[in-house]
């Protein structure tokens, strides 16, 4: 079942959204602990099938047994993300990045098993993988859990999450912002899709609107003059211009009008499924 947090990529003209269950990469900036426990028995017995009264001398009615159903859901299956063209994901022996390597997934691995609880490392949630032959311990911020297009692109709690994230984003709302944010795969920010990524773990999003700390988004298109600066200078403005008035959504689809150079994904997100919001220029203006 589809996980109702979000994980994002935000770029001029479009907002990468999955919806996906994600489970934390050897990267830099931690995501605040997760735990994962058990699931618990209910708390209460199942009620007694109630017992109907007859006349003396008359047998009770035979209680009819129900037909067995399928309770359980099918075992989700997990793909490997944020993981660029010409690199591998280690899975190693043990949960932690210390220990040795056993076997390496292909950045568009899919079909991957998880076989067990995880166990959080030095602020990240390693997890017991297998995958064919490949059988160890992975940084869970490389897998999310396989969903197939059309279940996606027609599931309404995208749209509504989307509607969330417009909302929080125009009314400069940090928490509202963090709530939607998924907790091991945060908030990545790319000025253009070929800057390096700024990534904001929740805690981080709650204060995206007031801090004044500085990032460095990459080289600027044109000038390459590299651009230092905060979330409220050099990615809230594009926003506020693109973002919010958009008017198209495609999904699974990059929208773009008429530009010089190309509109790709950054790297290591062939995998993961996404909106992309586009607004069109005027029809009496020309812009790029």
């Amino acid at each position: 079942m589809m996980n109702r947090k979000l994980f994002l990529l935000l770029m001029p003209f479009i907002l990468l959204i999955g919806c996906q269950t994600a489970v934390a990469p050897e990267a830099t900036a931690p995501p605040p602990s997760t735990e994962i426990a058990a699931p618990e028995m209910a708390d209460t017995p199942p009620e007694p099938t109630p017992v109907v009264e007859t006349p003396t001398g008359e047998p009770p009615a035979p209680t009819p047994t129900p037909s067995p159903t399928a309770t359980s859901e099918p075992e989700a299956s997990y793909r490997v993300i944020f993981v660029e063209a010409d690199d591998t994901l280690n899975v190693r022996a043990a949960p932690g990045a210390d220990n040795p390597v056993v076997a390496e997934l292909a950045p568009d691995a899919t079909d991957i098993r998880i076989t067990g609880p995880g166990e959080q490392v030095d602020d990240w949630l390693w997890l017991p993988v297998e995958s064919g032959s490949a059988t160890g311990w992975v940084n869970g911020r490389y897998l999310t859990e396989m969903v197939s297009e059309a279940d996606f692109c027609d599931n309404p709690d995208v749209l509504s999450l989307l509607d969330d994230f417009r909302a929080a984003v125009a009314a400069q709302d940090g928490p509202a912002l963090a709530e939607l944010i998924h907790p091991e795969h945060g908030l990545t920010i790319h000025r253009y899709w070929w800057n390096p990524a700024v990534w904001f773990a929740v805690a981080d999003t709650a204060d995206l609107f007031t801090s004044d700390a500085d990032h460095y988004w990459g080289q600027a298109d044109g000038t390459g003059f590299d651009m230092n600066g905060s979330f409220m200078e050099y990615i809230y403005p594009r926003m506020e211009r693109n973002l919010l008035p958009a008017t198209e959504l495609g999904c699974n689809e990059i929208l773009h009008g008429s530009t010089a150079g190309h509109v790709w994904l950054p790297e290591g997100y062939e995998n993961v499924n996404f909106y992309a919001i586009y607004r069109p220029y005027a029809e009496d203006q020309f812009e790029l």
